[in-house]
């Protein structure tokens, strides 16, 4: 549980899946304070059906850019690369002081 004092706007989180399935829809209830969630995976090629629900529900694919061919080209174009996602929640600006305490993690 996060704080209530955070601004959401530079909240970011990553969940990790080793497969989607239906497991992704955990993503949805695991930060209900963030808008965009983000979703790692090392699991190969989500059906477009699929892919379509998770982006409709806001969660963003994360997988390692050497993955990308293993999707659907209609996919590839909205998948982000791990290092983007770093790049991502850096340009958030989020400093250590900003960073909830160990107790809040889970």
């Amino acid at each position: 549980m996060l704080p209530d004092g955070l601004d959401d706007s530079r909240l970011g989180m990553l969940a990790v899946k080793t497969t989607c399935k239906d497991r992704w829809r955990q993503v949805l209830n695991e930060a209900d304070r963030i808008p965009s969630k983000h979703l790692f995976t090392l699991e190969d090629g989500i059906s477009p059906n699929q892919f379509r629900e998770m982006t409709d529900a806001g969660v963003r694919l994360v997988v390692p850019e050497e993955h990308f061919v293993r999707f659907k080209p209609s996919i590839r174009s909205r998948l982000t690369s791990l290092g983007n996602f770093i790049e991502d929640i850096k340009a958030l600006g989020v400093t250590k002081a900003d960073q909830p305490s160990p107790r809040c993690r889970r």
